[in-house]
């Protein structure tokens, strides 16, 4: 097992896999190589990426969004990704960081429902990069990550 390089990009911080020029977050150059042996742990490895929401469509299309613990999505402006829909419930999802680490999208029982690759979910949803969630006029895409 070949050990797993990352490149921390010197612009924001963010890091990606080595195979990358640019960064996913801020699209920088990437500059200083960091190496984790084969022995890294799930955990120190995770450490080291990003996950993030790229806003595919809607009011604020190419916007993008660090994933953070208990970040919230709606159409309130208390919300940390604000949607400008009718169809976005004030306080519409949720996304969290479960214990084992993985990122999870929740629906906060929203009128209109959330949609997880297509799907209303009902229960949460683990996110993984390149899943896209529909809430209102607004998709986004999940980015980044392992």
């Amino acid at each position: 097992m070949e050990p797993i390089t990352l490149r921390k990009c010197p612009h924001c911080g963010a890091s990606n896999y080595s195979r990358l020029s640019d960064c996913l977050l801020c699209h920088s150059p990437l500059a200083e190589k960091l190496e984790l042996s084969e022995q890294a742990t799930l955990r120190e490895v995770r450490q080291h990426l990003v996950m993030f929401l790229e806003v595919v469509s809607g009011p604020i299309e190419g916007d993008k969004f660090l994933l953070t613990n208990g970040m919230k999505l709606g159409r309130s402006n208390r919300c940390d990704i604000q949607i400008k829909s009718e169809e976005a419930s004030r306080e519409h999802a949720e996304i969290t960081l479960s214990p084992k680490e993985e990122w999870l999208l929740t629906d906060l029982d929203s009128t209109n429902g959330t949609l997880y690759n297509g799907i209303e979910i009902d229960a949460p949803a683990r996110l993984k990069p390149g899943d896209k969630i529909e809430i209102g006029d607004g998709i986004f895409t999940v980015r980044g990550g392992s």
